[in-house]
Formats: structure tokens, sequence, C-alpha cells
């Protein structure tokens, strides 16, 4: 009902969201460049999911708060 109105608003919040998360990839393989390890790779997929998880936690809070 009310995501109607906000649609934008998500999206660009979503939007934004992505871009962060791609830089900071970017920057993550631009410093190990080709040497990669399982475990920094397995931190980072933590890291990922976390980060997910906070931005489902704060889409969630916005909803509620609409």
């Amino acid at each position: 009902m009310a995501f109607h109105n906000y649609g934008p608003f998500f999206f660009g919040i979503l939007c934004i969201a992505l871009v962060l998360i791609s830089d900071q990839l970017t920057k993550f393989g631009s410093d190990i460049s080709g040497t990669m390890s399982w475990a920094m790779f397995s931190r980072l997929q933590q890291n990922m999911r976390f980060s997910w998880l906070s931005l489902w936690r704060l889409l969630d809070t916005l909803f509620v708060l609409l």
C-alpha cells in the first residue's frame, strides 16, 4: 500500500547500497590483485552476509515506520 508511494525512495536506497558493496568489492580485488586466499574470501563472504542482513533489518524498520 504505502510501498507504491515510496517505491523510488526504496529503489534509491537499494542502488546506493549496491554501489557501496560493489565499491568495497573492487577495492578488495585491487588490494590482493590475484593472490587471493580462501580465508580472505570466506571473511569477505561473512562481511557481505552481515551487510545484507543489516540492510534488510534497516528496510524492515523503515517499513514498520511507514
